[in-house]
């Protein structure tokens, strides 16, 4: 009878080792998928960052080249009304 409760005993404490570290193996996964999961936020946040600033300094060129234009072509209607000016 008291070997039989020593060897339950025994069983018992050898289960509760391996649960022990299977819980502990569960855990440091768990923390690892959740560093994981940071560090992919993050960087998705960057590249989003990137890209915007990307696309605004896109925008700003295209602004800018559309000024350019604008400004080139009103001179160029200019120029002849000027020849003109100076002919008369």
């Amino acid at each position: 009878m008291v070997s039989d409760i020593d060897l339950a005993v025994t069983k018992l404490a050898s289960i509760r080792t391996d649960v022990g570290a299977f819980q502990n193996r569960i855990e440091r996964s768990q923390a690892y998928i959740q560093a994981a999961m940071e560090n992919t936020a993050r960087s998705e946040s960057i590249i989003r960052d990137a890209d915007f600033a990307l696309a605004a300094a896109a925008f700003a060129r295209a602004q800018i080249l559309a000024e350019v234009g604008a400004r080139m072509l009103l001179q160029a209607n200019l120029m002849p009304a000027l020849a003109l000016k100076l002919i008369q």
